[in-house]
């Protein structure tokens, strides 16, 4: 019977599997997933079996890429439909919750549909993490599910994990519910007997250590935004994962630099460390040596008993050190942060196990390190163009696409005499006369356009008077060119208006005497050709000359 036989997963350490297996990837990246995925639904195809893959719809462009790029002949596969991908999504209900009947009969469908056309079977990965929120008390009822559709039949079934998206105590019943769990653990893949024999107890319950260890870091790096709070919470949990005496972080992890600190530590009482002492350490050969090492180890490097590298002199006698793991951090767009443990109260030789939690913690710290280190820079930034805009002389205004008002700065308020918050929702002609409003949707026609344009605009005031503006405005368009507001800075040009209304009425009165002088000149001259000719008809002589007096 084909549901007896072997199939192969190209996966390393996971060479072959019989059909009716249902097994779990663990990763931490994108990228780990797809070194799992790609090469399990390739060998499925090159072996004449229908595969399926489940993700979701965010995912979807970077995983037909991946699969593009891994397997060959990949539109063809999928034209014919030898390949199918699908997002999860249809098996959520309306009310968030995973419809396991649903998705079972699916594959059943899917498996028949298989068979018919000549197929050895179906392989299905599912990307389990999108079904984030939907496991619960749902979840050993979709596990059970689907070893009861697999059970028996040609069927493949690779659910994969995304480590720090599921918590400890799902994360167990992960491990319970599969017999095999594959992983890369520092480049390295890995397959762990999930389900413990009593053979393999203690190697089952390190593992399972191991991830409540990381669930507790991620818990702490994931219950705020504020930069120094997170390393405070990571450090304080280090001290209990680990037992250790102090948990510390140094900046920056740099041979050229001429001080260090530390930014945050947590330490057990009796052993105070720089934070206490309160100091800006001067940078010694022995912290260079330190920093050099760190740097060039892809890794945690262990300092003391049973490592290659002695303790550095200064901290052993400064801070009463005996033993320390460190490994340097390299936040993106930051210099290299040293995160690091102290024992204090004894010798202690760092196993390879600690070390490799250490090292997965380290990861975490630098991504958590990235994000909170761009979002403090981006309050930051928002802060100073918050002052700049809160500040501006000139008032500032933004459009929806619906042309509402969804943001104004309290000078475009105080223009129109109103707050803020009676702008804001509010469509702009709300603040127009209307003999403004046709220019006004002429130019946001030419917005809808993409085009910008500087223009004098009269605005209405709350008491009904004007206040005359120069506009500049320019269109929001996203990515793909779609009009998604208007964005404009109004400068209040109504003083130069009043003077120039008032230059304008001193012209035309200027304008108004000259033409009265004008003419009256020009009278007298007629009544004077008048009286001349009045005198020559007398036969008088002229009274008045031929020029102008």
């Amino acid at each position: 019977m084909k549901a007896k036989q072997s199939r192969k997963t190209d996966i390393p350490w996971i060479e072959t599997l019989p059909w009716g297996t249902h097994f779990c990837h663990l990763h931490r990246e994108q990228s780990e997933l797809h070194d799992a995925v790609v090469p399990f639904l390739r060998a499925g195809l090159e072996s004449n079996e229908a595969c399926l893959w489940v993700g979701s719809g965010g995912s979807a462009p970077k995983a037909r890429e991946a699969l593009r790029e891994g397997i060959p002949d990949f539109e063809e596969f999928l034209a014919t439909g030898a390949l199918v991908m699908i997002s999860a999504a249809r098996w959520v209900t309306s009310g968030g919750n995973f419809d396991t009947q649903q998705a079972v009969e699916d594959w059943r469908v899917r498996l028949t549909r298989a068979l018919a056309e000549g197929h050895e079977g179906l392989r299905v990965a599912l990307d389990a993490s999108t079904l984030r929120g939907c496991h619960g008390k749902a979840f050993p009822e979709f596990e059970a599910a689907i070893d009861r559709v697999v059970a028996g039949q040609p069927i493949l079934v690779l659910c994969a994990y995304r480590l720090g998206r599921v918590n400890a105590p799902t994360l167990l019943d992960i491990l319970r519910d599969h017999p095999l769990a594959s992983l890369r653990r520092n480049g390295e893949w890995d397959c762990l007997e999930t389900r413990a024999t009593a053979r393999g107890e203690w190697e089952y319950r390190g593992h399972l250590r191991f991830f409540e260890s990381l669930d507790r870091v991620n818990r702490a790096i994931q219950g705020t935004n504020d930069l120094e709070e997170m390393m405070s919470e990571v450090l304080g949990e280090m001290l209990g994962i680990f037992e250790c005496d102090r948990a510390w972080l140094v900046y920056p992890c740099d041979p050229e630099t001429k001080s260090w600190r530390v930014p945050m530590e947590r330490t057990r009482p009796e052993y105070p460390g720089a934070l206490v002492l309160g100091i800006e350490v001067p940078v010694d050969s022995e912290a260079v040596r330190v920093f050099r090492i760190a740097n060039s180890t892809d890794g945690p490097v262990r300092f003391g008993p049973g490592s290659e590298h002695p303790l550095p002199g200064g901290e052993t006698e400064q801070f009463g050190l005996r033993s320390q793991i460190v490994m340097a951090l390299h936040p993106k767009g930051d210099r290299p942060w040293l995160f690091g443990l102290h024992q204090c109260s004894h010798p202690r030789v760092w196993t390879s196990e600690e070390a490799r939690l250490f090292e997965e913690i380290g990861r975490r710290m630098t991504d958590a390190l990235t994000s909170l280190l761009t979002y403090r820079d981006l309050r930051e930034s928002e802060a100073k163009y918050r002052r700049i805009v809160d500040t501006a002389v000139e008032g500032i205004l933004v459009l929806g696409a619906d042309t509402r008002i969804t943001f104004v700065n309290a000078r475009m308020a105080e223009m129109v005499g109103v707050k803020v918050e009676e702008m804001v929702g509010q469509p702009l002609t709300s603040f127009l006369f209307e003999e403004e409003l046709s220019d006004h949707h002429e130019k946001m026609a030419e917005r809808r356009r993409g085009l910008s344009s500087n223009y004098e605009r009269r605005l209405r005031r709350k008491d009904g008077s004007e206040v005359w503006t120069l506009a500049s405005a320019v269109p929001i368009l996203d990515s793909s060119g779609d009009f998604r507001g208007s964005f404009a800075m109004f400068t209040d040009i109504t003083d130069r208006k009043r003077a120039e209304h008032r230059l304008q009425e001193h012209l035309n009165e200027l304008q108004r005497w000259h033409d009265l002088t004008l003419n009256r000149e020009e009278r007298v001259q007629e009544l004077k050709a008048e009286v001349n000719l009045l005198l020559e008809q007398l036969g008088e002589p002229h009274r008045y000359g031929s020029q102008r007096q």
